[in-house]
C-alpha cells in the first residue's frame, strides 16, 4: 500500500538522479495508515528508497521522541504506535 510522500528531491549525483529523501514523518505515516508493527524490512516496503540504515535511524528518533513504542524479537526491534 503506497503512501503519499514528503519528497524532497536531492540531485547531487553525476547523472541528475532524483533521490527521494524521507523523513520521520513518512515513516510516522505508515503507521497511521495501517496501524500495524513495523520492523526496518516493512518500511523498507513502504516507502521506496529508503536505505536500511536510513529505516532503522527513523524509527529510532521516533521512539526517542516518543512517537511509536517498541519491543525485542529476537535480535531486531518491533515498533508500534501504542
Amino acid at each position: 500500500m503506497p503512501i503519499e510522500l514528503h519528497q524532497d528531491s536531492a540531485s547531487d549525483s553525476p547523472e541528475d538522479e532524483q533521490r527521494i529523501r524521507h523523513d520521520e514523518n513518512d515513516v510516522l505515516k505508515c503507521f497511521e495508515s495501517t496501524g500495524a508493527e513495523f520492523g526496518v524490512g516493512d518500511v523498507m516496503m513502504m516507502l521506496p528508497g529508503i536505505s536500511k540504515r536510513t529505516a532503522q535511524k527513523r524509527l529510532k528518533i521516533l521512539f526517542e521522541k516518543g512517537e511509536v513504542a517498541r519491543r525485542k524479537e529476537g535480535s531486531a526491534f518491533v515498533y508500534f504506535k501504542e
